[in-house]
């Protein structure tokens, strides 16, 4: 999409149809938003001990490095390089927004039969 708000509308409508997913389908589409969530609050809290600063920054760093590198290749091949300077920062904002957006998108009400 080209704009946020185009973006998010896209990502609110995936959501709307969440309820039709199979479980494990479900599971598997949260994996990454969930290991997104996991490193920064990780990475935040092992910060805050001060044994574990050098090693913690050190994993952190290479991480988002190497996923740096990684999708900054594939923005290259999407022709997205405006994305590459400011991929941690993207995806931040993207494991924040994620179960906001999930949790707000309407639901299509099922309605049962008594």
């Amino acid at each position: 999409k080209n704009t946020w708000k185009s973006w998010i509308s896209q990502k609110s409508r995936h959501y709307s149809t969440a309820g039709k997913y199979q479980v494990i389908k479900k599971a598997l589409l949260g994996i990454y938003p969930l290991s997104l969530l996991l490193l920064w609050f990780s990475f935040v809290i092992l910060l805050l001990d001060t044994e574990y600063t050098i090693f913690s920054s050190s994993i952190f760093t290479g991480v988002i490095t190497l996923k740096w590198i990684i999708q900054g290749r594939c923005f290259t091949k999407l022709k997205g390089k405006n994305f590459i300077l400011f991929f941690p920062f993207f995806e931040l904002f993207y494991a924040i927004l994620l179960p906001v957006l999930y949790y707000t998108s309407e639901k299509p009400r099922i309605s049962k039969w008594k």
